[in-house]
């Protein structure tokens, strides 16, 4: 009885500071015109993949959670650490959504989701420290290297 105690108070904590952390968004967007690969790296937090046969850009909606109860602290690791870019170099694009330091305290890491929209033409080189992966709609060749975490690749491209 006792054990089961002491288990619902570090659930209860444990739930309590994840409803505590900071969270925000950041929109990031590429012309996709010439593009035929898009490299995909990221660290702790999900990845989703869609593609659309009208779109004319990559469009990225990256929610982001970093723990603990002051907004400040929270705030300041994400501007100090959060690496969240989309460049072109030539006929890639290049995204990267993650934290640079896997080093982190008691309260727990912060992570990055990736919510990204690309032309169904595209092929995917993606590169995924930890964190489920889903890719739908996407036609062009599709490269996995997956850290940790579940994959919803479509079986076409296996």
């Amino acid at each position: 009885m006792r054990a089961f105690l002491v288990l619902g108070m570090f659930t209860a904590s444990l739930s309590n500071a994840a409803w505590h952390d900071h969270q925000e968004a950041r929109d990031l967007a590429l012309d996709a015109r010439g593009v035929n690969t898009v490299e995909i790296v990221t660290g702790a937090g999900s990845l989703e993949v869609r593609g659309n046969p009208n779109a004319r850009k990559i469009s990225v909606t990256a929610p982001i959670q970093a723990p603990g109860k002051n907004e400040e602290k929270a705030r300041k690791v994400i501007v100090s650490r959060l690496v969240l870019t989309l460049e072109r170099d030539g006929d890639s694009a290049a995204l990267n959504g993650y934290f640079d330091s896997s080093r982190w305290g008691w309260g727990g890491s912060p992570s990055v989701r990736l919510e990204v929209a690309v032309p169904e033409s595209v092929g995917l080189d993606i590169q995924d420290g930890a964190g489920s992966i889903k890719i739908r709609g996407v036609l062009g060749d599709i490269i996995v290297e997956d850290g940790s975490g579940s994959s919803m690749v479509p079986a076409r491209s296996l």
